[in-house]
């Protein structure tokens, strides 16, 4: 008898146990939620002129952290494109084989304009990231900025000439501010500041009122020629 009331105890013991045992634990293990990463879309954006004056034959992409910009990006090719406000990664990636030539951040502030021209050679790829902002801004006026990034070519002289002579000196990587100027016809001709060799010439350039322009002095200076060097101009 002594024995089964023993073995009676320890039964009830055990039961007792294992109930709290069941009801410290749940009846399932809840896995946690996976927070799935958030897609951030940009609400406000600048406005960016991009411009290719990279010598050479080689296409290339523009991109930010949020995607791709433009793609089969050329020599000469230019446009206009939404960039996010804010600080923004700009890439720029070799179509031959993906190598990143460029890498930095640049902060843009809403509503505004920029230009991003991208020069040089691709060894030695350059870059001027410029605010057209304009103080003063006449709308009947045009306004012309020039811009040096034709590369081993010395100082230049802009000279535009209409009934008068109106001269913008530019040292490589150099741009003008934007310069007003009445609207019409232009003969422009770019020389070398230092020997007044020209460079190119341009005739009868039109220039209209309440419109903005680029006038790009590009390419490379070699053989001691500058038969690969050209000008762009650009409206918007």
């Amino acid at each position: 008898m002594e024995l089964k009331k023993r073995i009676s105890t320890k039964k009830r013991f055990i039961v007792r146990i294992v109930s709290i045992l069941l009801l410290t634990f749940p009846s399932c293990v809840c896995v946690p939620e996976i927070e799935t990463p958030k897609i951030v879309v940009p609400t406000e954006f600048a406005t960016i002129q991009l411009i290719n004056a990279i010598w050479g034959n080689e296409e290339y992409t523009i991109s930010s952290e949020y995607g791709n910009i433009i793609s089969g990006f050329k020599y000469g090719d230019s446009t206009q494109k939404k960039v996010a406000a804010g600080l923004n990664n700009l890439k720029l990636v070799s179509g031959r084989d993906s190598t990143i030539l460029y890498n930095a951040f640049a902060s843009f502030t809403k509503d505004l304009h920029y230009t991003f021209i991208l020069f040089g050679t691709p060894e030695r790829l350059q870059a001027l990231l410029l605010c057209d902002t304009i103080s003063n801004y006449i709308s009947n006026n045009v306004y012309l900025r020039c811009v040096h990034v034709a590369t081993g070519v010395p100082a230049v002289i802009f000279n535009l000439k209409d009934a008068y002579n109106i001269p913008i000196n530019c040292r490589y990587r150099e741009s003008s501010e934007f310069m007003p100027i009445p609207s019409g016809n232009f003969n422009i001709e770019i020389v070398n500041s230092e020997t007044n060799a020209s460079i190119v010439s341009l005739n009868n350039v039109p220039l209209k009122s309440e419109k903005k322009y680029y006038l790009i002095l590009r390419g490379l200076f070699s053989n001691n020629n500058y038969n690969k060097v050209s000008s762009q101009l650009i409206e918007f």
